[in-house]
């Protein structure tokens, strides 16, 4: 895929987002252009999930995050997403904006 250019780029992770899954989404997203990400994920095993998605922002124009289910969570869990519960995520989408 290297060498092309994608508007848009979809990616519904059925399993916990690793490192190694953000080394590479990150990758394809700067080599293909990506403007556009549509990005579903249940769990989140990277240290530092506000830094991957203020990184990956940087690069794009719009970007959907949907938090999918995850087993042994009850649908609509308040306070969890990217694999963290209650973490204060308004100052991290402030940063994706600038």
């Amino acid at each position: 895929v290297e060498g092309l250019q994608f508007g848009r780029f979809t990616i519904w992770l059925q399993s916990p987002l690793m490192e190694n899954n953000a080394t590479t989404i990150m990758k394809i997203i700067k080599v293909n252009k990506v403007e556009h990400l549509e990005f579903a994920v249940s769990e989140s095993t990277i240290a530092n999930p506000d830094k991957f998605l203020v990184d990956i922002s940087s690069f794009l124009k719009t970007i959907n995050i949907s938090q999918r289910s995850v087993v042994g969570k009850r649908r609509g869990s308040v306070g969890y997403f990217m694999g963290t519960q209650d973490f204060d995520w308004a100052p991290v989408i402030i940063d994706m904006f600038s």
